[in-house]
């Protein structure tokens, strides 16, 4: 079972309406393509393709909607380290002694590619960072391979629980 924070959901809901309206936008070219084309063998190609897209684009919905009703929401947390659905702040010196600061909040796993919306940066628990992190608290030094942090910071933002309905 898939374990998401309201983030994610956010995401996925947002993913789902894209493709509901990138569907319908098909549709209306299909209807307008008719309307205008004048010979069958292109009408038909286009009607072959067009219903093709949409075909793909509804198991793209439905895999979506699979993964929200099967999906478990990250409870609230009632600690101060690090956990899947924690915000956090790491500055991270490198091996060739640069340093760098992440910010962003801990999932499992990505759901959909691309989570990323200039504001808020998903690190999964199985990358060599999320791995250092995860049960961390605010001021823990941590370190993986030749690279050593300290963390700055832990929220304690957790993810709501789901809507009722789905």
């Amino acid at each position: 079972m898939m374990r998401l924070i309201q983030y994610q959901v956010d995401q996925i809901e947002q993913a789902i309406r894209e493709k509901e309206l990138e569907k319908q936008n098909i549709n209306s070219q299909k209807i307008d393509t008719i309307a205008i084309v004048s010979s069958d063998e292109v009408s038909e190609d286009y009607n072959y393709e067009s219903k093709e897209e949409i075909q793909r684009i509804q198991k793209d919905i439905a895999d979506l909607w699979y993964t929200l009703r099967t999906a478990e929401l990250v409870p609230t947390a009632t600690t101060e380290d690090i956990q899947i659905g924690s915000k956090f702040s790491v500055e991270v010196t490198f091996g060739d002694g640069d340093v760098e600061q992440f910010a962003g909040i801990l999932v499992e796993d990505t759901v959909i590619t691309g989570m990323e919306d200039g504001k808020t940066v998903l690190y999964t628990s199985k990358s060599p960072l999320g791995k250092a992190i995860l049960g961390k608290k605010a001021g823990d030094t941590i370190s993986w391979g030749e690279n050593q942090g300290i963390v700055l910071d832990v929220p304690l933002e957790k993810a709501p629980q789901f809507h009722k309905g789905r």
